[in-house]
């Protein structure tokens, strides 16, 4: 384990040039055959993402489109080099309004070994923050490694994660999220959205059958962004996917609590990406759009058209913006929630902790996070246990460097303290041993 610590950090320090400045219900119908192309997709080639229209008749989760392509993959785990197979996929998911939405990412396939018992698991993995343009997509930069177009630049310093599942002899499937490389906007902290991919995003790899076997085991991990992803999946897995044999979910960094987050946020580091989730909640909800939009100055309005077209260093590169200059009232964004409950509640009503997953969950958070506090994942943890769930366990993982992990970098830093602890136990999820129950801090 300390091995794949060294290697990841390797790697991070490679991609801190560019990346580390980042404060960092349907009813049954015949499925329809997807589109499989063997052909390698060049990168400028964005066809793929464009989805039919209208969708093809089936299920969320099923696979539209498939094709492979050639990846950067060839980055160092604990157990050498992972020259992966690697294809991006295109299937149906649902949004927070019910309506059905194609959402994309990608499929890799492990060279390595499963020595553990039954057939090779798959982790669903849920990636970090990326942006809110096109260009950001975790399957597009997986391709190139890194953007340097436009809203960028961007480099997909998370491959070190995947690569270290596919070492353990996994298949893994990453969601890019609704809207991110696909039409519309990407919904940033809208928790059905978020939630919705993950799960339909293993779904739809238990397709591939010539990729992975029915009786296959599925966990999710996720962490930043992706950690509010995998708990709010945790939470309606077993009523929104009870078809997935999930044994166990992982959720670090967890963005859960927006309103407190926003007001942690505004005027600190990294705060320009409150607009990614004004953007978010404007594109899912028209009501709110209706309501919030002529609130804000031409300044407001002007960055949230930026954001919407950059990738998290760029935003990053806005400095420490306050939501008071975005406002023609001179209010913060929470000020003006405050006196507007009919704005507040699709604020509201993306927080997780309200509902008790019916699956083990292993939450982290790193103690000095500077970006997501953690607060945000502790307040989670005590949510959920007052609702008595079957296995939660909840640890605080400071980086070896406390320097470090309290730094600009801190919020990465923490992903790989969180990771490092589980890895242990996703595999202890798939050898089928059991968890701790009911609540746990480690």
């Amino acid at each position: 384990m300390r091995t794949m610590l060294k290697s990841t950090l390797r790697v991070i320090g490679a991609g801190a040039a560019i990346a580390a400045v980042v404060a960092t219900g349907t009813t049954a119908v015949a499925n329809a055959a997807p589109e499989v192309s063997t052909a390698t997709q060049s990168p400028a080639d964005v066809s793929f993402y464009t989805p039919p229209s209208p969708l093809p008749a089936g299920n969320p989760g099923d696979l539209i489109r498939v094709q492979n392509f050639r990846t950067i993959i060839g980055a160092p785990s604990g157990n050498g080099r992972i020259p992966a197979k690697a294809a991006r996929i295109l299937y149906r998911s649902v949004d927070a309004n019910g309506a059905p939405i194609a959402v994309s990412g990608y499929v890799l396939q492990s060279p390595k070994p499963w020595n553990g018992p039954g057939p090779r698991p798959v982790v669903a993995y849920a990636p970090g923050a990326h942006g809110q343009g096109d260009q950001c997509a975790p399957s597009r930069l997986l391709q190139s490694g890194a953007t340097i177009t436009p809203g960028g630049p961007m480099a997909e310093i998370e491959s070190v994660i995947t690569f270290n599942l596919l070492a353990k002899g996994y298949t893994v499937v990453s969601t890019d999220f609704v809207g991110l490389g696909t039409p519309g906007l990407h919904t940033f902290g809208v928790r059905l959205d978020m939630a919705h991919a993950v799960l339909d995003s293993a779904r739809a790899v238990r397709q591939m059958t010539d990729v992975v076997d029915p009786k296959a085991k599925v966990a999710i991990a996720g962490y930043s962004e992706g950690g509010g992803a995998a708990a709010a999946a945790a939470e309606v897995a077993s009523t929104y996917a009870p078809d997935l044999p999930l044994v166990g979910v992982y959720a670090g960094g967890t963005p859960t609590d927006l309103r407190k987050l926003m007001a942690y946020l505004d005027g600190n580091r990294l705060s320009a990406a409150l607009a990614y989730a004004v953007n978010g909640l404007e594109e899912r909800y028209p009501e709110f759009k209706a309501g919030f939009d002529p609130l804000l100055n031409a300044t407001g309005k002007s960055v949230n058209a930026g954001v919407a077209r950059e990738c998290i260093v760029a935003t990053s590169f806005r400095g420490r913006p306050q939501t008071k200059t975005w406002t023609k009232s001179g209010k913060s964004y929470n000020q003006v929630l405050a006196e507007r409950p009919d704005l507040a509640k699709f604020v509201d009503e993306q927080n997780v902790g309200g509902i008790k997953p019916e699956v083990p969950v292993f939450l982290s958070a790193n103690p000095d996070d500077p970006t997501v506090p953690p607060t945000q994942t502790r307040e989670l943890y005590s949510k959920w246990c007052a609702l008595k769930p079957e296995s939660v366990q909840f640890g605080e993982y400071p980086f070896p460097v406390r320097l470090i992990g309290a730094s600009p970098i801190g919020h990465i830093a923490g992903g790989i303290t969180g990771f490092e602890k589980a890895f242990d136990w996703l595999q202890a999820r798939f050898e089928g041993k059991a968890p701790v129950v009911g609540c746990q801090r480690s």
